[in-house]
């Protein structure tokens, strides 16, 4: 499994483009997708096998109808197929099985990020892009950005060598309703899904989607034993001020990625924090 490291979004980038090209020389990458995590200590297994929910005993088809009752008053566009509320589902916190992934490094970039970030509040940011850069610092504490060709993983898992579109019966598998069913060869190593642009939240992230079936095993140990191309960039835990401004920069906040009022409310809360008063306008007469 290749890896690389980025102090700068440039840098980012670049080491994209380095291992897509070690990946494909002389090939324009297709099918890249991305994922930020918080450390690299975590594992890239979905929620649902989690041991911490684990734990709790849901049962994966109770909790899924559930959803859909109770959600049901409050989406704006009502889903069409389970897959459309299993996705809804997701982006939404409730466990699943589904690992997000990004057709942008940069949206994957700010999920690694906004943990580290937002604790600290924009004073502190502030006050740390004043001071000199720190030692870079790499290690596994370090946020993470992985990058998997999703081709690969379904040519390992069912032959094809790119992304399903959910509807078919091979996709049919990996609903909670089937799944339930006993595992199968059909549904038990993990698929690349492309979901449908029907949630906004979904198109803002230019979010897609792995499922996993009813092995456990995290992709990156699945990754070591076959040719599912998945890489691991690390981002310099040293400098995150640095790097969250250049995001903010290039537009990707809060805001873009979970449009809607209440985020609208917590984004200026968030860029109009100031070390000092400001002086308010005054209303002319």
């Amino acid at each position: 499994m290749l890896e690389a490291t980025a102090g700068s979004i440039g840098e980012l980038i670049q080491g994209v483009r380095s291992i897509a090209n070690e990946w494909s020389p002389g090939v324009e990458p297709q099918e890249l997708w991305f994922r930020g995590q918080r450390t690299g200590n975590w594992a890239l297994v979905p929620g649902f096998y989690r041991p911490d929910v684990e734990k709790l005993h849901y049962d994966e088809i109770s909790v899924f109808e559930r959803f859909k009752i109770f959600a049901t008053p409050y989406v704006r566009r009502l889903p069409t197929s389970d897959w459309e509320w299993y996705f809804l589902a997701q982006h939404h916190g409730l466990p699943t099985r589904l690992l997000d992934w990004s057709e942008g490094v940069l949206p994957a970039t700010y999920f690694a990020l906004c943990d580290l970030v937002y604790p600290k509040g924009r004073l502190a940011i502030d006050e740390g892009l004043l001071k000199p850069k720190a030692v870079p610092i790499f290690d596994d504490e370090s946020p993470v950005v992985w990058m998997l060709d999703a081709g690969t993983l379904n040519q390992v898992t069912a032959g094809d060598d790119y992304p399903y579109v959910p509807g078919g019966e091979l996709t049919a598998q990996y609903l909670p309703e089937n799944l339930a069913q006993g595992p199968s060869n059909s549904n038990r190593a993990p698929l690349a899904l492309l979901a449908p642009r029907a949630d906004e939240r979904i198109t803002a992230q230019q979010a897609v989607f792995t499922v996993h079936g009813h092995a456990k095993d995290p992709l990156e140990a699945l990754a070591l034993s076959s040719p599912i191309r998945l890489a691991k960039i690390r981002l310099d835990r040293a400098n995150i001020c640095h790097l969250w401004t250049d995001l903010e920069l290039a537009g990707v906040t809060k805001l873009a990625l979970f449009p809607g009022v209440d985020t609208a409310a917590e984004h200026v809360k968030w860029v109009m924090q100031a070390a000092k008063p400001i002086r308010s306008h005054e209303s002319g007469g």
